[in-house]
């Protein structure tokens, strides 16, 4: 919002400049309060077991995957079969789909990139490595799964949604 608030006011400083508007509509206007009014929590590591027990195969694989590596939903939905080097472990995030647009090379934990051979194994390296996520149904995607699981999503320490798996 702040930074839709300072684009507006450049504009409205421009036009100002050139005489289309006699006095500036934004004064007196403060900041947004733009921090957070929901609070994440992250799972325990009991509920993190009961999350994989209930979850199909890909999934299992989505949400150690997050859990290790930190990766934003637009992310972890970017990747590919040919990013993961299973023999060094690690996966590569390529900068068009990263924040700050460059290329990162992140470390697996040792069992995940065992695990992922088979997940892996004859598929085309252009193919997404996660072929049933979609990005935009992330969270419902994850609410199913705390459901089945028998996890509250929501409670008094905060809430669970795919973001905070990144916790």
């Amino acid at each position: 919002l702040n930074d839709y608030a300072t684009g507006v006011r450049a504009f409205i400083n421009w036009c100002m400049q050139r005489k289309y508007l006699d006095q500036d509509p934004m004064t007196g206007l403060r900041k947004f309060d733009t921090s957070p009014k929901t609070f994440r929590r992250s799972l325990t590591v009991d509920e993190f077991g009961v999350l994989l027990k209930v979850a199909s195969q890909e999934r299992k694989f989505l949400y150690r995957m997050e859990l290790a590596t930190e990766f934003r939903a637009s992310e972890m939905g970017a990747l590919r079969v040919g990013d993961v080097n299973l023999e060094k472990g690690t996966v590569l995030l390529r900068a068009d789909s990263t924040k700050d647009k460059k290329d990162a090379l992140y470390p697996l934990p040792p069992q995940l990139a065992a695990d992922l051979v088979p997940w892996c194994a004859g598929r085309p390296k252009a193919e997404k490595l996660f072929p049933g996520f979609v990005v935009a149904h992330a969270a419902k995607m994850l609410y199913r799964d705390l459901k089945a699981a028998g996890i509250d999503r929501c409670t008094y320490e905060g809430k669970v949604d795919f973001h905070a798996l990144r916790v």
